[in-house]
């Protein structure tokens, strides 16, 4: 039972605060971050002619022509000291060709030289062995993105503090259920059902995001082990997430018809019966006095 509780206890504290790290792109997009990382050269060297020809045409208007050579001229001159690659996704579709067409999607990190960094977000949709840009965005920064998007008190408002309130209350809830729920007259298996449900079974998310105070609120949302701090990517901000513990509050509402009984629990005695008396050494003693 200590085993048991010391794994569930350890699962909430290693889920309640999750950050992913910089990633690698998978072999079968090897190719199209390549083709992502030359046009990205492209628009820092100024090559805007190499960089308008890996465009989609439908999509390299006016304004993306503008966009284009603005960023290069932006950062024209910055020596590249460091590139990471800080989310990729895909999708599949139907293209052209024989073989499935495929947008896959790349965020990037790049330093330069005088403390300056970029993100850059671009699609590649690829179609059998044709490759093009179909979206291009960069944001340039003063400090890495670890930094802008660090998890910190320092200038927060009333705002935050409820929210972290709401989820330390709710976390407290969630573990009292919890040991409630072990140290109760309850078969194993019962525990164990209800254990998962206590920490895994929360519905109606309110949200913050640590870095604006922004709120969210989501009335149909379930959820299984998300209440806590989450960035899911490392280039987006915290997010502190609250939700109702629907599991803990469904355990207390069924938690005494769960119990038990004591195995030295007296039986009541039915109202109105008489005490049998057949047996009764004292009712022989009389008869044989009377006699």
């Amino acid at each position: 039972m200590k085993s048991f509780l010391t794994v569930i206890l350890f699962s909430i504290f290693l889920l309640g605060c999750k950050q992913p790290q910089e990633v690698n792109a998978p072999d079968d997009a090897k190719k199209a971050d390549a083709f992502s990382r030359t046009f990205l050269q492209n628009v820092l060297s100024r090559n805007t002619d190499s960089s308008f020809a890996m465009v989609d045409p439908e999509k390299l208007t006016k304004e993306a022509r503008i966009y284009i050579e603005n960023g290069g001229s932006n950062l024209y001159g910055l020596n590249i000291k460091r590139i990471r690659l800080l989310s990729y996704q895909s999708t599949y579709g139907v293209g052209n060709s024989a073989s499935k067409s495929k947008l896959s999607n790349f965020v990037y990190e790049y330093e330069f030289s005088n403390s300056v960094y970029v993100i850059f977000t671009t699609a590649v949709y690829e179609d059998g062995d044709s490759f093009l840009i179909t979206t291009f965005n960069g944001s340039i920064l003063r400090e890495p993105i670890e930094k802008v998007n660090k998890l910190t008190f320092s200038g927060k408002k009333t705002g935050h503090y409820i929210m972290l309130a709401l989820f330390i209350l709710t976390i407290l809830f969630k573990l009292t259920s919890f040991v409630v729920l072990i140290l109760g007259r309850i078969p194993l298996k019962k525990k164990i059902i209800w254990s998962l449900l206590i920490f895994c079974l929360s519905v109606f998310q309110l949200s913050i995001n640590w870095n604006t105070g922004e709120m969210r609120f989501k009335l149909l949302q379930f959820s299984f082990f998300e209440t806590g701090f989450s960035n899911h990517y490392i280039y987006l901000p915290w997010f502190l997430s609250v939700y109702l513990p629907l599991g803990a509050i469904l355990f207390w509402t069924k938690r005494k018809g769960m119990l038990t009984p004591l195995p030295n629990e007296d039986k009541p005695v039915n109202e109105g019966s008489l005490p049998n008396t057949e047996n009764d050494p004292s009712k022989e003693a009389e008869t044989d006095t009377s006699n």
